[in-house]
């Protein structure tokens, strides 16, 4: 996995949507950088069961994405403000 970008390794396992086959791999993850991200993805692959399994390991709703678009001077927005 490669250290600065751990996401590109997980998204194609996101998308099968397996926690236990993730498991492993989201043990090497910090949740408080990484976790909107890993909601993000999972939300977009339309997978429920991972979006709490990733909630349940520390990904917090309140919080946004670390870049969104790859771009680090985007606004910022947390996810319930997002959805509204």
């Amino acid at each position: 996995m490669n250290p600065r970008d751990p996401l590109s390794a997980i998204r194609p396992f996101i998308k099968i949507g397996d926690a236990k086959l993730l498991e492993p791999m989201l043990q090497k993850i910090d949740f408080m950088k990484y976790g909107g991200d890993l909601l993000t993805i999972a939300c977009q692959e339309g997978k429920r069961d991972l979006v709490e399994h990733f909630m349940l390991k520390g990904a917090d709703i309140m919080s946004p994405v670390e870049t969104v678009f790859g771009d680090e001077n985007y606004r910022r927005t947390p996810f319930v403000i997002s959805a509204a």
